[in-house]
């Protein structure tokens, strides 16, 4: 059996988090959680990285926590070691939505409880047309954890994100793209490279991305006022960048811009 562990990569500007527990369908085990969250802290304070990829090894993303540890915690009683694994989770989810750059959650495969909420954090998912998301603690007598129940309403509305937590079936690519719970389904073949592209490229105005996920974050939760104001305020720090004046200059010379990502 593999260790669990969780590997990290920068490919030219992109940093790819990776769950690597495959014969377990990259269930949380171990430390795995732990080596997350100082992977983000990473990227976070790497200068040349503008955007995470978090994907899993193998044919799944993540099916969550690992079972045979909840029957430990649960059968001796463990509610600090139970407690443990949510603070380090919520840490985890707060250090993604820290992440200035973009973010993008690559669902090669299942993606249920823990492994869910993972891709819910991100700002984008992309999923092969074979990937399904599962929202399955009731069926453990569990609630949705790790932000799962702020990010589903969200996404999908209430009544859905409902349905989703009380029956805990899975739902598949596209249907999961149809309510708007995955952003794009990419052909399995060369998932990665596809992935990649799309991250670089959407990623690339690291200034103006920063501003752009802080805008439409608080956006949907603040009054229209409060958000011209908001608008105002990124758009004048904005146009004193670098990216804003290649930008000008890019589209007056007819080419693609070359993002320096500030």
């Amino acid at each position: 059996m593999s260790e669990a562990k969780v590997e990290y990569e920068v490919r030219d500007l992109v940093a790819w988090i990776t769950l690597n527990r495959p014969e377990k369908l990259n269930a949380l085990a171990g430390d795995m959680r732990e080596q997350f969250l100082e992977h983000v802290k990473t990227a976070a304070a790497d200068d040349s990285v503008r955007s995470i990829v978090v994907t899993g090894e193998g044919s799944a993303f993540c099916a969550g926590a690992d079972i045979d540890n909840m029957v430990r915690l649960q059968s001796s009683g463990d509610e600090a070691g139970f407690r443990k694994l949510l603070r380090i989770g919520n840490e985890i989810m707060l250090a993604l939505q820290a992440f200035p750059g973009l973010t993008v959650a690559a669902v090669n495969g299942v993606a249920a409880g823990a492994g869910l909420s993972l891709a819910l954090s991100c700002d984008l998912r992309f999923a092969t047309p074979d990937a399904t998301l599962a929202a399955p603690w009731i069926k453990l007598g569990l609630v949705p954890d790790w932000g799962a129940s702020f990010w589903l309403p969200r996404l999908i509305g209430a009544g859905r994100a409902l349905e989703m937590v009380l029956t805990g079936s899975a739902v598949a690519a596209e249907e999961a793209l149809r309510i708007g719970l995955i952003t794009r389904i990419v052909e399995e073949h060369d998932f990665q490279g596809k992935v990649q592209q799309q991250v670089a490229r959407l990623g690339a105005a690291g200034h103006a991305v920063a501003h752009a996920k802080r805008l439409v974050r608080l956006g949907a939760e603040d009054a229209l006022e409060a958000a011209l104001a908001r608008e105002s305020e990124s758009q004048e720090e904005c146009f004193e960048s670098a990216d804003f004046r290649e930008g000008l200059e890019a589209f007056l010379d007819k080419r693609k811009p070359e993002f320096k990502g500030h």
